[in-house]
């Protein structure tokens, strides 16, 4: 979903002094494991480290946006039209949480983000949808080990990235839906050593530049409702 897209959907749902009418949007909350698999020195000290994966979103589904599209103005409209669903996401609600304790020797907590993305369907059935997604990702973690880095040390891993997505959603109810997939990130490597600084690259045979992930997430949609 573009920053275009976006704001069309800002006018569509903001709420202002001049709105006159009520609707009702489905709003998805999910939530699931994930395991990650850092490529590297950290996977070589421990394969999997752990994580919550976020999914919450508005959704606008092809009836609301035939029914609402009056209210873009003419020169964005082309951008939702013969659109099956839009998904709006809050900028600053991330998309993972990085909770990975210690086991024998490493424990990694972080946070993800993922602005900006994008998705092309591949399978779309009454019960089932399978797509393709794209996205820009900021990633943050703590990474301490006493093993990964000499006396007990930590570091601080700060990258942008990219994303390449593969999601599927099973519907078990209008208002229940299971996802699963696999996620693959692309770094700006990051040397693992002690004190890491951010700003550098460092030994690329040492670095985090690739991440690997598989989810299971748990889905409801409850309406929200809105002025427009």
């Amino acid at each position: 979903m573009n920053k275009k897209i976006l704001f069309v959907l800002f006018i569509i749902l903001s709420q202002n002094i001049f709105a006159k009418e009520m609707v009702s949007v489905p709003l998805n909350l999910g939530a699931g494991p994930a395991l990650n698999y850092i490529y590297g020195a950290i996977s070589d000290d421990q394969t999997f480290h752990y994580s919550l994966k976020l999914d919450m979103y508005a959704l606008l589904d092809r009836e609301f946006l035939q029914s609402h599209g009056s209210k873009v103005p003419k020169k964005y409209r082309g951008f939702i039209e013969g659109r099956d669903e839009l998904r709006i996401t809050y900028l600053f609600i991330p998309e993972s949480l990085i909770i990975s304790p210690t086991y024998k020797h490493t424990g990694i907590y972080g946070i993800n983000f993922r602005p900006i993305s994008l998705g092309l369907p591949l399978i779309k059935s009454q019960g089932l949808i399978s797509s393709l997604g794209l996205g820009l990702n900021v990633t943050y973690m703590f990474i301490h080990s006493d093993s990964v880095f000499d006396k007990n040390g930590y570091m601080n891993f700060l990258r942008p990235g990219l994303n390449l997505q593969l999601d599927n959603i099973v519907k078990i109810t209008k208002k229940f839906l299971i996802s699963g997939g696999v996620d693959t990130y692309f770094y700006i490597p990051q040397e693992v050593k002690r004190d890491s600084p951010i700003f550098e690259i460092g030994d690329f045979n040492r670095t985090i530049w690739f991440v690997a992930q598989v989810y299971f997430i748990f889905n409801i949609r409850v309406p929200y409702r809105t002025r427009i």
